[in-house]
């Protein structure tokens, strides 16, 4: 039966390229090849308190926030918000925003459009903030949730500004919550939000959210076109799954979300913790992986509807992973299939979920895909880390087309690994320019025997974590000169282009 999903699953593959020769002997990551990140005295995350015991404090922002043209890094810890400068390898500190409340997840976004990339801070124990650049921090807090888990943002109402979606979680350690879990019985969370941006860029929150007043203890939101290609769906990760209900899917139309019926197969009731997308079956839509206590899952789409293709896949997780967050697909090795890892690591409260026996030592994965198909080469490379690992992705801090591999524990330093592609793989970076970062655009590339397709979100990637608004492909030793991509913008607009590879450009609609 597993042979046979497999076969659907990736039935769809004569737009793949098959000019990689993919080996996992040479280490793409390794911890001789480490950087240096400038960050506060150990104590803090050695001592356990009140702000050591939420899903808080570990988490990574990556954008150019400088606009120099090197990604930058801002930590978001139980010291507080870290924002290191990249300059060209080594990492400086600059200023950062004061905030209230512990720095949960956020994002790097130009949403005022005046030039300067300003941050949003989700937040426990206090609202969320956004944080403006203007010569320096300015901070304006949102009425929000007390325990906010992640944001997302997209045009709502296609008027040209980006608006703002923020899952709100709520407290796990609540004693009417430990109850709840023991007696199989729901208990809310806190509401999820809908922020619209007015032409003075103030933001209003909005009642117009039919199916939002479900509070889910949500932990991850992500904008994609599930289901419509214009206006851009809504799929919301809750944890407590059999407690409070299934993952969500919103329809977006004329400017509102209504909650899509289940049935879909993305509704799937679970511990959701991190997301992310991609596709795997060639068929333009998304393939989601959702992290979990326990076994997660990965929904890949079929006729419609989406069905769980976990282990048909080959990502059979050992039983001492029995908690991961961050996820994150990217080609790490630009042979033009994207990779998998996945970030992992023990509750802070384990003694209330039974179904576990608490493990201590709960490494990391990263499934890179061979012609045998998908193997985890965590161990073998040496970054199968035993630390908490929450946060995590991928990025190109050196602007060589590697990215390099970021992962924040909650328990330990944030380590940056420096990414050794094969020098004969071709690889694209590609930015969008219309005003919002090319945010809610469709990029697809086409080469003489592939097609790859990325769609670009500001959020809903990983578990306390923002990755760079820059769509990567990888082609292999395909020995081309150009590609033609195809941009669909957020309007509905098509832009065709074609370009040279092993460079990073930004297409403007």
């Amino acid at each position: 039966m597993l042979f046979v999903l497999y076969m659907v699953v990736l039935g769809c593959t004569d737009g793949k390229s098959d000019t990689a020769d993919t080996t996992v002997d040479s280490p793409i990551f390794s911890v001789e090849r480490m950087w240096d990140i400038p960050q506060r005295s150990t104590e803090w995350w050695e001592q356990e308190d009140e702000r050591s015991s939420v899903f808080a404090g570990a988490g990574a922002l990556m954008e150019d926030i400088d606009r120099d043209g090197l990604l930058d890094l801002v930590l978001l810890r139980r010291g507080g918000v870290h924002i290191l400068r990249n300059l060209n390898g080594q990492f400086e500190t600059m200023r950062v925003p004061e905030i209230e409340g512990l720095p949960a997840n956020g994002s790097i976004v130009d949403w005022d459009q005046d030039g300067d990339m300003d941050l949003f801070l989700n937040t426990a124990f206090g609202e969320d903030a956004l944080c403006r650049w203007d010569d320096g921090w300015s901070v304006e807090y949102l009425s929000s949730s007390d325990y906010s888990a992640a944001s997302t943002w997209y045009d709502v109402n296609n008027d040209g500004l980006l608006d703002l979606l923020s899952a709100g979680y709520g407290n796990d350690h609540d004693p009417a919550l430990v109850e709840a879990l023991q007696t199989n019985t729901p208990h809310p969370g806190e509401d999820n939000a809908l922020w619209i941006q007015q032409s003075d860029h103030s933001f209003v929150r909005t009642e117009d959210f039919e199916g939002n007043d479900f509070a889910n203890f949500s932990f991850s939101m992500t904008m994609l076109p599930f289901q419509q290609q214009n206006d851009w769906d809504l799929l919301v990760v809750n944890d407590f799954g059999h407690l409070n209900g299934a993952h969500q899917l919103f329809s977006l139309n004329d400017g509102l979300f209504t909650s899509v019926e289940p049935g879909h197969g993305l509704d799937v009731a679970m511990y959701g913790m991190g997301i992310d997308a991609t596709d795997l079956n060639d068929d333009l839509v998304p393939d989601v992986f959702i992290t979990n206590i326990d076994r997660p899952v990965l929904l890949t789409s079929l006729d419609g509807t989406w069905v769980d293709s976990t282990l048909a896949l080959g990502f059979d997780f050992i039983e001492e992973r029995q908690v991961c967050w961050g996820v994150d697909w990217y080609d790490v090795n630009n042979d033009g299939h994207e990779d998998l890892w996945v970030g992992c690591g023990p509750l802070t409260n384990p003694e209330e979920f039974p179904m576990l026996e608490p493990q201590l030592y709960q490494p990391d994965a990263l499934y890179l895909w061979t012609d045998e198909g998908y193997q985890d080469v965590a161990f073998d490379w040496g970054i199968a880390e035993t630390t908490s690992t929450r946060a995590g992705g991928f990025a190109d801090f050196n602007n060589d087309g590697c990215a390099e591999l970021v992962r924040v524990p909650r328990d330990g330093p944030t380590q940056l690994f420096e990414g050794a592609c094969p020098s004969e793989h071709q690889w694209l970076d590609i930015r969008l320019d219309d005003g919002n970062h090319g945010i809610g655009a469709t990029i697809v590339v086409r080469t003489p025997d592939s097609r790859q397709v990325r769609w670009i979100t500001a959020g809903g990637t990983s578990f306390a974590t923002f990755t760079p608004l820059i769509a990567h492909f990888g082609f292999g030793a395909a020995g081309l000169s150009t590609v033609d991509v195809e941009v669909t913008w957020r309007d509905g607009s098509t832009s065709s282009h074609t370009v040279d590879l092993n460079q990073r450009i930004t297409l403007t609609q």
